[in-house]
């Protein structure tokens, strides 16, 4: 099958009224391009009679829907007419479109083999790239899956569409994607947004910080992190740091992280704060930005981070120590040592492994003799194998 951003490969064929019908002849619109084994049988029966169904919503959105079969041109017309088939169905005697997007080969069927076409459908975006593969489908009901996802892969699809063209309505046309009804769409036009960059666009992005589905604003928080100004200044530093305080993990990771990347010092008090956050995410973080900023009490925040319920966050704090360095690490690492989950545990004596030592020696074998776990107590040994090929 292709594959999601490859290009359609270019194609013209007959339709059921014998005219030519060319993929080129509907740039700048989305295409179902659907591949059927045989017209008038039940199964491409049922497919096609689900996109006449659902052909008024397709037209609304302005996609093209093309079936592509290898029957000859008059039974397609009698298919058509019999069915009231308000698309068109297009000829492929050879199978030779239906081959150049992996939709063609041999098949089998009561103990014969002979080759034909595969039931797949692929969605061209307006871009004239592959924006959706849906391999070996279901007749009933691919339509309305389909239709289901075609907005915002025609609004995604439009929106990397204007951002490469650009011209002086760009930014004003990708904000109007901000408003489109499908969540895709909406995120693209704020990526796209944040390719031209600038202060209007950003602008424009921080505004989808506000967006009611989580996913919208995690991607404007991180473009807004990415964006800078000719000075290497971060654009919409002000409305990151107001998200921090959002009720969404998600955002105020997404916040604490572009925060960090921005470099910003007034990120620190409030990443201080988050790093006691009860959700792993934003704790983690938080850490991560602070250790961007080379805050100062980073390894004060990273103590802190080590007595957190949830063994991920103090595992990167456990990193992080090791990473700092500093002449009171074994006696941090070794708190690692203490913790109730065994992962922290094992991954607190392997770094103490890379350390040299009696101290890293004495809190892994005052360890061993306490360590219920087997996977901890291997762990510990090979660090102290490790330790005494050093010492």
């Amino acid at each position: 099958m292709l594959e999601i951003g490859d290009e359609a490969p270019a194609f013209e064929l007959e339709d059921q009224a014998g005219e030519p019908v060319s993929l080129a002849a509907f740039a700048g619109r989305p295409v179902v391009v659907y591949f059927y084994p045989r017209a008038d049988t039940p199964g491409c029966t049922t497919e096609a009679c689900g996109f006449r169904d659902a052909w008024d919503e397709f037209d609304r959105r302005d996609v093209v829907v093309l079936g592509i079969s290898d029957d000859p041109v008059d039974d397609l017309a009698a298919f058509a007419e019999k069915y009231d088939l308000p698309f068109r169905l297009l000829s492929d005697p050879d199978g030779e479109v239906a081959a150049a997007y992996d939709s063609y080969g041999e098949k089998s069927m009561f103990g014969n083999t002979f080759d034909g076409v595969f039931r797949n459908t692929y969605v061209v975006g307006p871009d004239g790239r592959i924006a959706a593969v849906y391999p070996d489908v279901d007749p009933e009901g691919h339509a309305e899956a389909i239709l289901a996802d075609v907005e915002g892969i025609a609004g995604a699809s439009l929106a990397g569409v204007v951002a490469r063209v650009g011209g002086s309505g760009a930014v004003e046309r990708l904000q109007a994607g901000l408003s489109a009804d499908d969540p895709r769409a909406r995120r693209a036009a704020v990526d796209a947004l944040a390719s031209i960059g600038g202060p209007v666009a950003a602008e424009h992005i921080a505004y989808a910080l506000a967006d009611e589905h989580v996913d919208v604003q995690v991607t404007a928080a991180r473009a807004l992190g990415s964006m800078r100004d000719g000075e290497g200044r971060t654009y919409g530093i002000e409305a990151l740091l107001s998200s921090l305080g959002s009720d969404a993990p998600a955002l105020q990771a997404a916040a604490a992280r572009g925060l960090g990347e921005a470099g910003d010092e007034r990120a620190a008090p409030p990443l201080r704060e988050l790093v006691r956050s009860d959700d792993s995410g934003v704790a983690v973080a938080a850490l991560e930005s602070l250790r961007a900023l080379g805050d100062p009490t980073l390894g004060d925040r990273l103590m802190e981070a080590l007595g957190h319920r949830d063994p991920e966050v103090v595992k990167q704090a456990l990193r992080a120590l090791q990473e700092r360095g500093g002449e009171r690490l074994i006696e941090r690492l070794s708190v690692g040592l203490e913790h109730g989950s065994w992962d922290v545990r094992a991954l607190a004596a392997r770094l103490l492994g890379e350390r040299s030592g009696d101290g890293a020696r004495a809190a892994l074998q005052d360890r061993l003799g306490r360590e219920p776990d087997d996977l901890v107590r291997a762990a510990i040994e090979e660090a102290l194998q490790e330790l005494g090929g050093r010492i």
